[in-house]
This record gives C-alpha cells, sequence and structure tokens, in this order.
C-alpha cells in the first residue's frame, strides 16, 4: 500500500509540472535540417557532425573551450608526448581498450586503420578529402596503436582524420571492407558506431529515435532517450517548442533568437561556431569571371546594415573571417570591400559593365542579371537574400531570388556542389582550422571537396600548402596573412559574418555546454 501511494504521488506531481518540461529519461530535440543518409561521411554540415557526435566517436574532439581533447584516443598525439615524428609525417594513436560498438564488439586500430585507409582510397567519393589524400600508408603494429604516415607534414591532420574537422568518425571494419566507394554500406540506414546513442528508429523525413548505448565507453549517458525531430519550416519548430511538442531546437534561425530568449523555463545560448555566412560566386560563370565584377557587387552592399537588420544584432559583421580563419584570423588582412555605391559603378563600368537606357548594366549583348540562392527553411536568409537584390538593383544589377529546401542546398547534386548558380547566400562550416585549402584549392571543387566557388589560383595552392606544415601555432598564423589577403583581392566570396549556432533547450538541463562544432559533443554528461 505505502509502494502504491509513492506512485500515485509521482503520477500526480508529474501531471502538474510545466508544460514542455520532460521527464529525466528523454529528450524530444526539433531541428529543420533532414538526413538523407545516416552515414555520416556523406552527410555535410552540421548534420554530419551531429550525427557523428551522437552515434560514434572520433579519435580526438574539440570541447567548448576550443581545445582538442582525447575521445577514442587515450592522448591527442602531439611532438611532446612522442605522437608526432620530428619530421611530422607519422602520427601515432594509442586507442583506449574496452571501447565497443554499439552492438557489444570491440572497436580497435583495426577499425580505424580500415576507416582512414577507405576515405584515403583515390576512388572513394566522400565529400571531404582534407588530410587523407595526404596520407601514404596506416600501419597497426598492435591492435591499439594506429600509425598514420604521411606524403608531407600537414598540421590539420590531428583534427581531420577520424576527426569533428570533416565529420569522418570510426566506423566498423567488418560493415565497410568490402566497400571500395564507401558508398552502399548498411551505415546509411543502419549506423553501428560506438557513440552515446544508438539509433532505435528512423522515419525518414520525419524523426530519429535515439536510445543511450550501454556500451558506451565513457558511461551510459543519463537521458535514455534522446529523439530528433524534422521540420521543414523554423516557425514550425518554434511553435512546437510554444507547444510542448519539443523540449529543446537546436540550430534555430537567427531571426529567432528573441523569441525563443523570452520562453519561460527555457535556456537560449549564441555560441560561436567554426562557421561563416557567405555570399559565394560561381567564378566559372562568363558574368562572375572578372574579380572586378564581384568585388563591385560586393562594394554595393552595406554589410553592416543588412547583417544587423535580418540577423537583429546577433552577429558582428566587423569581423566576418572568424570563423573562417579561426584563430589564425587576421582583420586587415582579410578586409572586406568597404560600402561604396559610386565605387562600385566605377568598376563595373571598368570591367565593361555599363548601364543602358534601360537602367541595367550590360556588356557585348550580355545582360548582368544574376540568379541568387537562398534558403527557404531560414527567413533570416530570405530576408537577407531580399535586401541583397535591393542593394544590386541601385546600382544596375538584376538578381533574382531562388529560395531551395536545405536538403536540395547541400545535396552532391544540388545546384550549390553541382555548379549550377551564379550567387549562394550561405553559411557553412569551415571546419576549425585556419586551413581552407578544402573551400578555395584547385583540386576541391565538388565532388572532391568543398571548393563551391570553383576559384583556382595555383599561387594560392602554394601557399596554403606551406601554411599547414607546421605543428605550431604561431608559425601558421604568420603564413596565414598572404593567404587572407590574397582571398580578400580576389573574392570568390564575400565573408558577411560569423556563424553562431542558436539552441534553446530546457533551464533545467545540466551539463551542456556547447562546442563550436556541436552542441551534442558532451552529450552523455547532460542531465535533466
Amino acid at each position: 500500500m505505502r509502494v502504491y501511494a509513492l506512485l500515485l504521488a509521482l503520477a500526480v506531481f508529474a501531471g502538474c509540472s510545466r508544460p514542455g518540461v520532460p521527464s529525466a529519461m528523454r529528450l524530444r530535440i526539433v531541428q529543420t535540417q533532414d538526413f538523407p543518409s545516416l552515414d555520416p561521411v556523406f552527410v555535410s554540415g552540421v548534420g554530419g557532425q551531429e550525427l557523428a557526435a551522437l552515434l560514434y566517436s572520433y579519435l580526438v574532439k574539440i570541447d567548448d573551450r576550443g581545445k582538442l581533447v582525447p575521445d577514442a584516443a587515450t592522448v591527442v598525439p602531439t611532438r611532446a608526448n612522442g605522437g608526432i615524428s620530428p619530421d611530422g609525417k607519422i602520427i601515432t594513436y594509442h586507442i583506449r581498450r574496452g571501447i565497443r560498438f554499439s552492438d557489444g564488439s570491440p572497436l580497435t586500430a583495426f577499425d580505424v586503420a580500415e576507416t582512414i585507409g577507405r576515405v584515403a582510397f583515390p576512388g572513394t567519393d566522400a565529400p571531404s578529402r582534407a588530410a587523407f589524400d595526404d596520407v601514404e600508408a596506416v600501419a597497426t603494429p598492435d591492435a591499439f596503436t594506429v600509425r598514420v604516415y604521411l606524403r608531407e607534414p600537414y598540421a590539420p591532420a590531428i583534427l581531420y582524420l577520424c576527426g569533428p574537422g570533416n565529420a569522418v568518425p570510426i566506423l566498423p571494419r567488418k560493415l565497410i571492407a568490402r566497400h571500395a566507394h564507401l558508398r552502399g554500406t548498411a551505415l546509411d540506414a543502419h549506423p553501428l558506431g560506438s557513440g552515446p546513442y544508438t539509433l532505435t528508429r528512423w522515419n525518414r523525413g520525419e524523426s530519429l529515435l535515439l536510445q543511450a548505448n550501454p556500451h558506451y565507453f565513457g558511461g551510459m549517458p543519463h537521458i535514455r532517450q534522446i529523439e530528433l525531430l524534422i521540420v521543414p519550416s523554423s516557425v514550425t519548430a518554434l511553435e512546437m517548442l510554444r507547444t510542448g511538442e519539443a523540449d529543446a531546437y537546436v540550430n534555430a534561425d537567427d531571426s529567432q533568437y528573441r523569441d525563443l530568449a523570452g520562453l519561460p523555463h527555457m535556456r537560449t545560448e549564441q555560441v560561436p561556431i567554426d562557421g561563416t555566412g557567405a555570399l559565394i560566386f560561381n567564378t566559372q560563370d562568363p558574368r562572375l569571371h572578372d574579380p572586378r565584377v564581384r568585388r563591385a557587387l560586393v562594394m554595393a552592399l552595406d554589410r553592416r546594415s543588412i547583417v544587423d537588420k535580418t540577423l537583429l544584432g546577433n552577429h558582428r559583421s566587423d569581423n566576418p573571417g572568424g570563423g573562417l580563419f579561426q584563430w589564425a584570423y587576421d582583420p586587415h588582412a582579410y578586409a572586406m570591400p568597404p560600402y561604396d555605391p559610386r565605387g562600385a559603378a566605377r568598376l563595373f563600368d571598368a570591367a565593361g559593365w555599363h548601364l543602358g537606357p534601360d537602367g541595367w548594366r550590360h556588356n557585348a549583348g550580355m545582360t548582368l542579371s544574376l540568379g541568387l540562392l537562398a534558403r527557404s527553411d531560414k527567413p533570416s536568409g530570405v530576408e537577407m537574400a531580399t535586401q541583397i537584390q535591393a542593394a544590386e538593383r541601385a546600382v544596375g544589377v538584376k538578381v533574382t531570388l531562388q529560395r531551395i529546401d536545405v536538403m536540395s542546398y547541400v545535396s552532391p547534386n544540388g545546384p550549390l556542389y553541382g555548379g549550377r548558380f551564379q550567387m549562394a547566400l550561405f553559411p557553412f562550416i569551415a571546419g576549425f582550422d585556419p586551413d581552407v585549402s578544402d573551400q578555395f584549392g584547385c583540386r576541391r571543387v565538388p565532388p572532391h571537396g568543398f571548393n563551391k566557388s570553383r576559384y583556382c589560383n595555383p599561387h594560392l595552392d602554394a601557399l596554403m600548402k606551406a601554411a599547414a606544415i607546421p605543428y605550431e601555432r604561431s608559425a601558421r598564423i604568420a603564413r596565414y596573412r598572404p593567404v587572407q589577403r590574397i582571398l580578400a583581392r580576389d573574392l570568390p566570396m564575400a565573408a558577411l559574418y560569423q556563424a553562431v549556432s542558436i539552441n534553446t533547450f530546457p533551464a533545467d538541463l545540466q551539463n551542456e555546454r556547447a562546442a563550436v562544432t556541436t552542441p551534442f559533443w558532451n552529450v552523455a554528461d547532460w542531465r535533466l
């Protein structure tokens, strides 16, 4: 009778709790980005980082202070601890003992070596090959030691090889060994990782139900169940939070910050991330091939006013390159052109684009008419695109808005990665390292990287290669100044603002401390 009375009291208490506050065993998180696959290797941006952090393990990861910390590795390799050879060409990892995949099978050095080897294989069509193309060989002296041999020193390798730099976690050898291209594995719909959670159910386009992994080496997560709810509209996501259909909201639209911050019993954070909001130009388009035209287009924009009005003051537009070059960012070297419509007009004229009687600029029979891609699920992005359209109209450039959904935006066959665009308004993840060769290298045009602007400058390639050699930050910072100057001069893209992650959680959620890569980096420690 005493037990029954206690259970009844608990039931009454739960029934009187605040709406939208979950039990200690479950957290329902809404977001607008869907997953075309559950294999993190083939999911770009924040989606890949989410999957990797929730379902898999890295060798090392980034904490909330921006510091590399061990994950499946026992220590972060350095020269001091012998993990990096004196010539910088050999990286040695020591793997924790006792790590298991969610099916109970052991994770060993052979899984790490197979993952690195498969992504590094020339025929693999992984979207990002940063660091993997530099791998010459991988050795496993024993079941808990991995030795990576690089063709030449490449400091970002520690961040990218089975690390958070490109969201390639440690994959199970038994599922990828027979797949030379890594496509078509069981991981696409049935992930098998060693992370804090396992997949229970995937309703495509609607939700992912995750269960705490009892085999997780970091200890079974306190929150036993996480459900990721996928909706195509940020307006719908906010309403679900208000009505209690969701308990949390991650990667919210920038325009929603004030509404989210005003919700009772909730906590909303703005975390600067390793990302940049940018206006990307297709430099292979005949209208945009001349850097003078790209500079004139940027000079026509009052970037500060556009960013402040659209994002409600949530971003600083005076240092937009911080999310791109991270700790090597030099605002003097990577300086965006000032707002100067008259100067823009002179540049257009110098490039041969003159105003006609119809009010538009023409050159050799062509009208300076440009399409501008914007994500349809982000109201702030659509509004920013509208303001850009008006600003360019004032200098005689016809801009047509093209609203597309997020899945088309990030799809390998979509207009952005497929090169079927002229301008795109796109906030993207750069990776927590100032090496931008994956974004601007001649060999990194999709599908071999993320050079969406299709820009190629062999001199810049050589500078970026030299800047990535030293493992000491002080030496690398100096080498990235000329890199930034060239990119500020040629403007394959214009950095508009440093991106932030806007996340809303229950006020009583403990230990959530978002990192620059993802709020889920320490999800196993979360507690309600």
